[in-house]
């Protein structure tokens, strides 16, 4: 029965950290009604995620519904397989390398419009 709590506290945290991400956006408008967000984080559908919200606080601060453009994310970080070696070294080695995700790994851009 102990495993049993153990295994559903494990769960019930990995969905809630599941549900926090962090990103930095920036809002660039684009004349009347159209605008850009470019968005950084550590994970590509934060990323997203976060581009979108603040494009539809934007338009719902004018009374209107998002109308996306165009959107793209691309991965700008370090190289994944020097990632990858660099984490099996700090969990082997149990060495003081800090950690291997950058809060800008991820670009989003997201073109849209207010209608």
């Amino acid at each position: 029965m102990k495993t049993l709590g153990v295994v559903v506290a494990f769960g019930a945290s990995a969905v809630f950290l599941q549900g926090c991400c962090s990103a930095r956006t920036n809002l660039l408008p684009k004349g009347s009604s159209e605008a850009v967000i470019v968005s950084t984080s550590s994970s590509a559908d934060c990323c997203l995620k976060k581009a979108k919200e603040e494009a539809e606080e934007y338009c719902k601060s004018k009374s209107k519904s998002l109308a996306v453009i165009d959107e793209k994310t691309d991965y700008q970080g370090a190289d994944k397989t020097a990632k990858a070696a660099i984490s099996a070294v700090k969990l082997f080695t149990g060495s003081g390398i800090h950690p291997t995700d950058g809060a800008e790994d991820y670009r989003t851009t997201l073109k849209f419009k207010c209608e």
